[in-house]
């Protein structure tokens, strides 16, 4: 039980990782998909349906199903930090209102399905960020093993069914209003010696971009190292920076890889 439930943890886990990411593909055995993109992201004035595509990339005829979840910032699935404020933690959950069609899809191997995606909230959403995931899972592939020795006092030969559930998720993301995103910023040391930096997002929306480690110099910066960041809204999540610099120096952000011109942050350790 203890191991099913470690692979189970383990698909979930890394297929999100790579949903955020434009891709996600699954296999097991001979029961294989993939979905494309990863990530879809709506303006939530607008009524709009998008699509995205399952494919069956086994040779097994499978059965989907396609759900719409939410996972909280800090929880195992995502590990996104913690949130700042645990009564507004999930303010931007957006499952209620996501319609999804079909909802089971079968497909036979080397076949494709359009599945269809859209958001329908019953009130006006304030501005700010929102967001899901759709967990995609095979609802059971069965499979009998024959033991080929028959045991000792046995007139039978084993035979072993198993319901194995493979998932993947999907980055499903919308956005109500203008985006005023503001980050605060925290550095440290852990008990281990590796420096971290502490990004605090107390605004309504998401950040997606880069941010940069720099020498405090003001007329001639130096970049020591850059970091990917995805911060969620009312959350604050701590990233360890590889390359250790001095106690002091500067964090420069972006949403654009090596453009880190929208905001910077003194750090003195």
């Amino acid at each position: 039980m203890k191991n099913t439930t470690a692979i189970r943890f383990f698909l979930i886990h890394f297929s999100i990782v790579l949903a955020v990411f434009g891709f996600t593909h699954i296999v097991f055995g001979k029961a294989s998909f993939s979905v494309a993109p990863g990530v879809i992201e709506f303006n939530l004035k607008e009524r709009k349906t998008k699509s995205f595509i399952i494919s069956n990339s086994g040779d097994e005829r499978i059965r989907l199903m396609v759900r719409p979840v939410f996972f909280g910032i800090d929880s195992n699935s995502l590990k996104a930090g913690a949130p700042i404020n645990l009564e507004n933690a999930n303010q931007d959950d957006l499952t209620k209102a996501i319609r999804v069609s079909p909802k089971v899809v079968v497909l036979s191997p080397g076949q494709k399905r359009k599945v269809r995606l859209s958001i329908r909230s019953k009130k006006k959403l304030p501005p700010g960020d929102y967001r899901a995931h759709l967990l995609i899972n095979i609802l059971e592939t069965r499979k009998a093993a024959d033991n080929a020795t028959t045991p000792l006092g046995s007139e039978e030969g084993m035979s072993i069914n198993l319901n194995i559930k493979m998932e993947t998720a999907i980055a499903i993301y919308g956005r109500a209003g203008t985006p005023d995103t503001k980050l605060d910023w925290r550095c440290g040391q852990n008990k281990q010696g590796i420096y971290f930096v502490q990004a605090i997002n107390q605004s309504k929306w998401n950040f997606r971009g880069w941010f940069g480690v720099y020498s405090p110099e003001e007329n001639n910066e130096k970049l020591i190292t850059e970091v990917r960041l995805i911060s969620l809204r009312n959350s604050v999540r701590a990233i360890p920076i590889r390359i250790p610099p001095m106690k002091t120096f500067k964090i420069r952000w972006g949403y654009k890889q090596n453009t880190h011109d929208k905001g910077s942050y003194l750090c003195d350790l």
